[in-house]
C-alpha cells in the first residue's frame, strides 16, 4: 500500500509532535519508586529531540524537493 504525499507528511507531522511531548514531559519516562529511572528518562529525552530533529530535517528536505 502506497501513501500518498499528503498523509505522509501528516505522519511526519504526527512523529515529531508526539517526540517533542516526549521531550518536555518526561515523566512520561521514569517509573514510580525506582530512583535510578532518572539515568534513563535522560537518554529518552535526548533520544526523543534527535528523532524529532532527523524527523523534521527530512520533512523539510522531502517538501523542499517537490
Amino acid at each position: 500500500m502506497k501513501m500518498s504525499s499528503n498523509s505522509y507528511i501528516i505522519a511526519k507531522i504526527i512523529f515529531i509532535i508526539v517526540a517533542i511531548y516526549l521531550f518536555f514531559n518526561p515523566e512520561v519516562f521514569v517509573t514510580k519508586g525506582y530512583d535510578l529511572s532518572i539515568d534513563g528518562a535522560v537518554i529518552c529525552r535526548g533520544l526523543s529531540l534527535i528523532c524529532a530533529i532527523n524527523m523534521a530535517s527530512t520533512l523539510l528536505d522531502n517538501i523542499y524537493k517537490r
